[in-house]
């Protein structure tokens, strides 16, 4: 698709006004990035989902959508690969556990040393939840040996490595529960997974991990997204 009729497109949308330039933006010469060739390759379907998660990620956390990709820490002047993958991470994992019965959701000041990204109530009990990325491993529709062994992998050593944030915020904050969101496709590009595929790989993470007990792993992929364990 040409680029004068993807900018037309980005500009009809129902995104916040400041990501539509950063969108136009990545279709520059300079900015010949992975999200740069998907909305060249699919404008219409990019524009609509982001739009969609904006609207319930207003819902989950009762703030503007502008307001709410800001305070999950993505600069509309920062090109970096993965940084607004990042953000709608967080939108994600808000939106995710609105649908679980979660409320008083609240995305935390990223200024604060070693904290979590997000906090949120469920059944009587706070929770602390730090958000991650994971780039660069087997898609999730592999679930095939090698590829299965390897995402398998990838993921525990994500886990290992990114739970220390939630477990400080936990200990600080005096918290009885905590949890990790890994997200493998938090801009919605890719296939929507197997909601049981997704699940089962959730509790193999798990089982492979350093898990403490009140400790939850979420995993995201677009849309879908699975727990394990189950909320107490």
């Amino acid at each position: 698709m040409g680029k004068d009729e993807v900018l037309g497109i980005i500009a009809s949308s129902a995104l916040p006004e400041r990501l539509k330039l950063y969108l136009a933006a990545s279709l520059g010469p300079r900015r010949g990035s992975r999200l740069g060739r998907l909305l060249k390759k699919d404008p219409v379907s990019l524009a609509g989902n982001l739009a969609a998660l904006f609207r319930s990620a207003e819902e989950a956390l009762a703030v503007d959508a502008g307001e709410a990709v800001s305070a999950a820490g993505f600069n509309y002047n920062n090109a970096a690969p993965g940084r607004l993958g990042a953000a709608l991470a967080e939108l994600r994992a808000a939106v995710f556990l609105r649908g679980e019965g979660f409320s008083g959701i609240q995305l935390l000041p990223q200024a604060a040393s070693k904290t979590a990204d997000l906090s949120a109530c469920r059944g009587g009990k706070t929770y602390a939840f730090e958000v991650c990325c994971l780039a660069g491993g087997p898609p999730l529709a592999a679930r095939v040996e090698p590829a299965a062994g390897k995402l398998t992998a990838l993921l525990c050593a994500k886990y290992r490595k990114k739970i220390a944030q939630a477990r400080t915020c936990r200990k600080k904050s005096g918290l009885t529960n905590c949890g990790l969101f890994i997200a493998l496709d938090p801009e919605g590009f890719g296939p929507p997974p197997d909601p049981d595929t997704l699940a089962a790989l959730a509790a193999e993470v798990y089982r492979g991990s350093d898990i403490r007990p009140g400790e939850h792993l979420c995993l995201i992929s677009g849309e879908t997204a699975a727990v394990f364990p189950a909320w107490d």
